[in-house]
């Protein structure tokens, strides 16, 4: 599995981090490491009225596929860095990625990890030696410096770090350059770069560990709901999409967002266990607009078949991610034994176009969006 591959490409950046005192954990990068989040409290959330999602999904369904940054441009930058994201929209990307986890006192960061130590230079700063902790998050024992414990003041000057170490050193060399972002400090960056650009770029947003923080009291929901009525890039059908694998977080958030906010829902191989069928689609929460799916699904199953099925449902499909290195690559498409080398990415990107996917999530957003520019007539003869 292409998990397992990363995880033996990076050894050695968890081996150095544990030297550091830090621990890669429940937290970790995996997008959707479980099954499907329950339905086991509630979340207060003030909703405006029920409206139907699905009638975004055509603002996803271009003639072009969409390009997503993910993380900005994460295969050479840090994480959600404005520098990161800027490639990714000089590069050509449409949307840009930003996941996002909530500080003691209720600011959302760009951040994917709840322990900042994994990328921020958190665990080097001496006034916080001693803020160390553990947590149990999601059934593991992580021991970190948790954004939960920290108001924004105390976090703002922390520095972003690549989450993957020298594994991606391009990335790294970049490291402590940029203050961290708050998630609205994201949304205010992707307006300037759509009037810079001259193109109306939009955002996807994740919020993390939502069973996990509601466990803590401090439902992320309503805190999204309330930064994204009050952020004009929201007001603007197709701009904004908030995508989850957490059954009460996306029903919730689909009946409160305004009604121009996409909504998401992230499937893998575990929470599909027979592939993207219109049976399964149909088990998904009602009111999303897209399904965003993990590639190792495309290891054993159709991925023409997955579009069929998501487009017959009324839903679009994008696929998340495509990166360079051979760890993060179908095997089909991994070139020699060394999985830190760059495979072939640009027929990956060819056999999901193929496919006639709606949109790909881009680790390297300039190269596959160049590719998507050069084999757009194979993704229009599939979208016939």
């Amino acid at each position: 599995m292409r998990k397992a591959l990363l995880a033996a490409a990076i050894c050695l950046v968890s081996i150095g981090m544990v030297a550091a005192g830090i621990v890669l954990g429940g937290r970790g990068d995996d997008p959707a490491s479980g099954p499907v989040s329950g339905l086991e409290t509630d979340v207060a959330i003030a909703s405006p009225g029920a409206t139907d999602r699905r009638d975004l999904t055509e603002e996803f369904q271009r003639n072009r596929p969409i390009v997503v940054g993910h993380r900005g441009a994460w295969a050479t930058w840090p994480d959600y860095t404005e520098g990161g994201y800027r490639a990714a929209v000089e590069g050509g990307a449409d949307f840009v990625d930003v996941a996002t986890v909530m500080t003691k006192d209720g600011v959302l960061l760009a951040r994917y990890d709840g322990d900042l130590a994994i990328s921020t230079d958190i665990a080097s700063r001496s006034a916080f030696k001693g803020r160390r902790t553990t947590r149990v998050v999601n059934g593991r024992e992580v021991k970190g410096w948790f954004a939960e414990d920290f108001t924004w003041r105390e976090l703002s000057k922390l520095r972003s770090r690549s989450s993957l170490g020298d594994y991606r050193r391009a990335a790294q060399q970049r490291d402590d350059r940029e203050q961290i972002l708050r998630l609205e400090d994201v949304l205010d960056l992707v307006r300037r770069l759509s009037r810079e650009s001259g193109r109306d770029i939009g955002v996807v947003i994740e919020p993390r560990d939502t069973e996990y923080v509601r466990g803590l009291g401090q439902p992320i929901e309503p805190l999204l709901t309330a930064l994204l009525k009050d952020s004009p890039l929201a007001e603007e059908p197709g701009r904004v999409l908030v995508q989850t694998d957490d059954t009460r977080t996306v029903t919730a958030l689909a009946d409160s967002l305004p009604a121009s906010v996409a909504t998401a829902f992230q499937v893998t191989e575990e929470v599909l266990e027979g592939g993207i069928s219109g049976e399964s689609l149909r088990a998904l929460p009602s009111k999303i607009d897209l399904v965003v799916a993990d590639i190792d699904l495309f290891v054993r199953y159709p991925v023409r078949d997955a579009v069929t099925a998501a487009h017959e449902e009324g839903l679009a499909l994008f696929v998340r991610m495509i990166a360079p290195e051979n760890a993060l690559l179908l095997p089909q498409f991994r070139q020699g034994d060394d999985l830190r080398a760059n495979g072939d990415q640009a027929a990956e990107v060819r056999f999901f176009l193929a496919a006639g996917v709606d949109g790909v999530f881009a680790d390297a957003p300039a190269e596959v969006s160049a590719a998507v520019d050069r084999l757009l007539p194979v993704w229009r003869r599939a979208r016939r």
